[in-house]
């Protein structure tokens, strides 16, 4: 029978997650990123699907994704959302209205925040302590799912409006959201910006690296860039701290 866990991951911290699971539990992992141009993929046998929290909800790619997906002789089905804070429950609504089923278990990950136009990130430092917390959870975790345990997050109907609300505006924003890049003269056009997005949103034209319409703002060109020459507003102008996991080299993120 299939194990897979379908995955998307800026800067690392769900791919972490993902490799603590595919390593204790003998799953598969697969990258969202390189799956959305099919037309169909079919969800069977035993299935995860890890993302981080955009907003409150779920990535928009992941929700592209999950349109594509069907159903079959499915045994069990988790969910866990990487996040800086909670999700109110929301993401996991989202996901099983899309796939029309139950999710057998759901749960949050807490992970460093790298959302650089709200957030000043971690240093390597200060991250590497985080994760001593973080494992303990991601521990947790792995028992739950190796013994196929059945949870769910309490959902706050009231609460979720509110976080709806804010999900919806940070989902129009994205349209306008290539406008807020900005390469500085430290800029080598090593073109690892271009590898690493998950939508080939980013191209070098007349010389210049460009950003297209198509952005998901999981800001792993900023927080990836080896010379520090991308910002995206916010605190990512005030600071020259980013983020990447700790545990998960560039390569792994390559897109």
């Amino acid at each position: 029978m299939k194990k897979i866990i379908y995955y998307f991951s800026g800067t690392g911290n769900s791919l972490y997650l993902g490799k603590e699971i595919k390593e204790k539990c003998n799953y598969e992992l697969v990258d969202i990123s390189k799956l959305i141009t099919q037309d169909k993929i079919i969800l069977e046998g035993y299935v995860g699907i890890i993302f981080p929290i955009y907003a409150m909800g779920i990535p928009r790619i992941l929700e592209t994704f999950l349109k594509k997906c069907k159903i079959k002789n499915l045994e069990y089905l988790f969910t866990i959302a990487t996040c800086g804070s909670k999700g109110y429950g929301i993401p996991f609504k989202q996901i099983e209205k899309i796939l029309n089923c139950k999710i057998d278990y759901s749960q949050y990950c807490h992970m460093p925040d790298n959302y650089l136009k709200l957030f000043k990130p971690p240093t390597k430092e200060k991250a590497l302590e985080e994760f001593q917390e973080i494992n303990k959870n991601i521990n947790i975790i792995l028992n739950h799912i190796e013994f196929l345990h059945k949870f769910s997050p309490k959902y706050m109907p009231g609460t979720s409006i509110l976080y709806s609300g804010i999900y919806k505006f940070w989902r129009l924003g994205l349209k306008k959201a290539y406008k807020s890049f900005q390469v500085n003269d430290k800029c080598t056009q090593c073109g690892l910006c271009i590898d690493l997005c998950p939508t080939k949103n980013i191209s070098l034209v007349n010389n210049k690296i460009t950003w297209d319409k198509n952005c998901e703002e999981c800001l792993a060109c900023v927080n990836l860039c080896p010379f520090l020459a991308i910002t995206c507003g916010g605190k990512s102008k005030k600071h020259s701290l980013r983020y990447k996991n700790p545990f998960i080299s560039i390569e792994e993120l390559k897109k």
